[in-house]
């Protein structure tokens, strides 16, 4: 699997090779993915028509050099001229009755492999599972993982470690930030 950025180029993502610094500019990236089965965030550069042109000529020619494109964004507008060779997959983030079916798998895991039940207190399930909604599968799996893994128990005590790993990336070089703090709005003064 390869990754593709404006500021490095392309680069293989199981192993470090370093970036094709080649590859930075968006029409050399298309060219070199039309030319080679192997080869980033590319949508902003879809309203340029040679790129559109380049992706077209990519698809159209999957059956001389198989590659597929796979762009993940927020908001993609594809254009016309590909709309036809074209899937769209919206991630859909688990709801609560899923994060509770993964909060009992990862716990069924932590048993087998600890050979003894994870202590777990219906009200601490619930209110780690409210808290995890809005998150990934594999996100829900991690800080259900991090809340069993030091003590065998899903506890209240858990909830600001989840919480705040939870919003930690949110805070990574962001315009928005998240502070967890369990303080209550009763001790705020006018």
């Amino acid at each position: 699997m390869f990754q593709w950025t404006v500021t490095e180029g392309l680069k293989r993502l199981e192993a470090d090779f370093g970036a094709q610094k080649s590859t930075a500019e968006p029409q050399n990236v298309l060219k070199h993915i039309k030319a080679t089965p192997q080869a980033g965030d590319f949508h902003p550069y879809l309203d340029d028509p040679v790129h559109v042109w380049l992706i077209k000529e990519i698809a159209q020619g999957y059956h001389i050099v198989p590659c597929t494109l796979i762009m993940l964004s927020h908001a993609i507008d594809v254009p016309a001229e590909t709309r036809h060779l074209t899937t769209r997959f919206t991630l859909q983030m688990p709801d609560r009755a899923g994060i509770r079916k993964l909060i009992k798998e990862e716990a069924n895991r932590w048993q087998s492999n600890n050979r003894r039940k994870v202590r777990a207190d219906h009200s601490a399930v619930e209110h780690l599972a409210n808290n995890l909604v809005g998150i990934t599968s594999t996100d829900t799996r991690r800080l259900t993982r991090t809340a069993i893994e030091d003590d065998g128990a899903i506890t209240l005590d858990d909830m600001p470690g989840a919480m705040e790993s939870k919003y930690q990336p949110i805070s990574q070089d962001g315009a928005t930030s998240f502070e967890y703090d369990t303080a209550s709005f009763a001790t705020l003064q006018d």
